[in-house]
């Protein structure tokens, strides 16, 4: 004897169609997540960037100003000299000069800590002897509010991933009103 069998069963209902929704709304909201995340470290890295240049320019001038302060001690100790100038006027120079040098170096350290910490954002190692330079072109704007607002809508990457999750929770919401929903099977 033998016997044979052959059965297909199925069962729709709401929450099979909204679940399928609910699913593509959520892949949505995760790729407008990593869009907003990679777009905020653009945005970090820029500003590290240009902090960096910032700093490593106060660095130079604040070498520019030790140059200047080692002048006026070299001119403070010529009027002592000739007797125009008297010695505190030479331990004056001296202590701006030892002043100065000290803002130097604090410059420059700052200067290498933002690089450094460039680089670290980045996620490279550091290479020797970095050097930040940049040829940013200056211009006036020319744009109008309504459009910033209207460009800002369509492309902010964190407002799109915002709206994204709207969906997915307006999806779970459908989802759960649909078990109120009969069945077919």
């Amino acid at each position: 004897s033998s016997s044979w069998g052959l059965s297909a069963s199925t069962q729709l209902s709401y929450n099979t169609f909204t679940n399928i929704k609910r699913a593509n709304a959520s892949m949505d909201a995760a790729d407008a997540d990593v869009e907003a995340s990679l777009s905020i470290l653009r945005n970090g890295v820029t500003a590290q960037f240009l902090l960096a240049l910032q700093l490593q320019a106060r660095a130079s001038l604040q070498d520019t100003l030790v140059v200047q302060q080692q002048l006026q001690l070299q001119l403070a100790q010529a009027r002592a000299g000739v007797g125009s100038a008297t010695s505190l006027d030479v331990k004056r120079a001296e202590v701006g000069l030892g002043t100065q040098r000290v803002a130097a170096l604090r410059a420059r350290n700052s200067a290498a800590v933002a690089r450094l910490q460039l680089i670290q954002q980045l996620g490279v190692t550091m290479p020797d002897d970095v050097t930040l330079t940049a040829d940013l072109p200056v211009s006036a704007p020319t744009l109008q509010l309504g459009d910033l607002l209207t460009t800002a809508r369509q492309s902010n990457p964190t407002l799109r991933a915002i709206q994204a999750r709207e969906r997915v929770a307006d999806q779970g919401l459908r989802s759960a009103r649909g078990e109120y929903f009969p069945s077919i099977s």
